[in-house]
């Protein structure tokens, strides 16, 4: 169990058919896992409430545990479209990640619904952009495998100019 950056308890449950061990072994060795003073590095980041929209739970506890570092406030993982809609209608957010293939399918409504609010996301997928199509030609993607510093700075940017989430 890990404590959220907002003190309250963060757990997970893994099943088997969630945890993939041939993704993790494969997905793992890839990512540059940062310091923590590098993460702690980001003070745009602190106190930042980001939502976190993804599937696979390797990659989803790699993206809290790397927010969690970076003091933001967690609030996901979802892992289908219904979940972060209700995560969405619930909850105030500063921006979010976005894969785009959920359990549930393409999270095209969440981005829709987060635009609606004016809550700035970015995808990351291994989708290439021109699968995303016009709509969101303009939204930030960055490409799966990717490294934890290009996700950070990809957040910070679409936070520099954004005030906090009530």
């Amino acid at each position: 169990m890990r404590e959220n950056g907002d003190g309250s308890p963060l757990e997970f449950v893994l099943t088997r058919s969630e945890c993939k061990k041939d993704y993790a072994e494969s997905i793992l060795p890839k990512l540059r896992l940062r310091t923590r003073r590098e993460v702690q590095g980001k003070a745009s980041m602190r106190g930042r409430r980001v939502l976190v929209v993804e599937d696979e739970a390797v990659v989803a506890l790699m993206i809290v545990d790397l927010l969690v570092q970076a003091e933001c406030i967690v609030i996901g993982p979802a892992a289908t479209t219904g979940s972060a809609l209700d995560l969405i209608e619930r909850e105030a957010f500063d921006c979010a990640v976005l894969d785009v293939k959920l359990l549930d399918g393409q999270v095209f409504p969440v981005a829709d619904a987060l635009a609606a609010r004016g809550v700035p996301f970015l995808f990351a997928t291994g989708y290439q952009s021109d699968t995303l199509g016009a709509r969101y030609a303009e939204v930030p993607r960055i490409e799966k495998v990717y490294d934890c510093a290009d996700l950070l700075d990809a957040l910070a940017g679409l936070l520099e100019s954004k005030p906090r989430a009530a």
